[in-house]
């Protein structure tokens, strides 16, 4: 440091360095002065950023949205999706002749009264007697004969018949002609005859014959029940 000449200290000499220096000292006036602007300009700067973008957000928010068509190259046609034209129906416009005549309603008709259709009773129909088996009859000697009372037996559902046998020109013969089993016979009533085989033994009276329903029926009818008279021949 420079001494002036005598011993005496030198002031130093003020310069623009050395007065900044001092600005920024601590406690200073003009320090804080300088910070009171730069907090200032700092707080109007942030302010004035904030109200510009406030600015731009509502600009863009109040601009209209515009929709771009999507190009073609996003869609793909679809075969048989194409609606039939259908040529339209020609409307007639009905003759002159129509509309001047209109069209008489039909009357209605009475209909008639039902009647209930009576029921009708089914009638029983008469049982047919079975048709007679006929046995063919062999020629045979009428030499012998007699006269006996003869019935009926052996009908499907009425009266048992022998074993294995179920109607035909069959005869069961009394014990007094026990002899004739096996054998034709023929059996007159009244100028109807009818030829039988003697199959089976009648435990009835002496001098009769059990014929089966179908040759009974060839004499008399089976509510005649016994025929007295009957002619037998073998």
């Amino acid at each position: 440091m420079a001494q002036r000449e005598g011993g005496q200290e030198q002031r130093p000499i003020s310069s623009p360095s050395t007065d900044r220096s001092a600005l920024h000292q601590p406690g200073h006036p003009g320090d804080l002065h300088r910070r009171h602007r730069l907090r200032t300009g700092l707080l109007v700067g942030v302010a004035g950023i904030l109200s510009l973008a406030i600015m731009a957000t509502g600009t863009v928010s109040h601009q209209p949205t515009v929709y771009k068509p999507l190009p073609n190259v996003y869609f793909t046609r679809v075969a048989g999706t194409t609606a039939p034209r259908t040529s339209p129906t020609p409307t007639v416009a009905p003759s002159p002749t129509e509309l001047a005549s209109p069209t008489p309603s039909p009357t209605p008709s009475a209909s008639p009264t039902p009647h209930p259709t009576p029921r009708t009773t089914p009638r029983p129909t008469p049982r047919q007697a079975p048709r007679a088996i006929v046995v063919p009859s062999q020629p045979h000697s009428t030499s012998h004969k007699t006269t006996v009372t003869a019935t009926w037996y052996c009908l499907p559902g009425t009266s048992r018949c022998p074993r294995g046998r179920s109607g035909g020109l069959y005869a069961a013969i009394s014990p007094d002609l026990a002899s004739l089993r096996g054998k034709r016979v023929r059996a007159c009533y009244r100028g109807s005859c009818v030829v039988v085989k003697i199959i089976d033994c009648s435990c009835q009276a002496n001098g009769s014959i059990d014929l089966f329903a179908d040759a009974f029926q060839q004499l008399a009818p089976l509510s005649a029940g016994r025929l007295r008279g009957v002619t037998i021949s073998w």
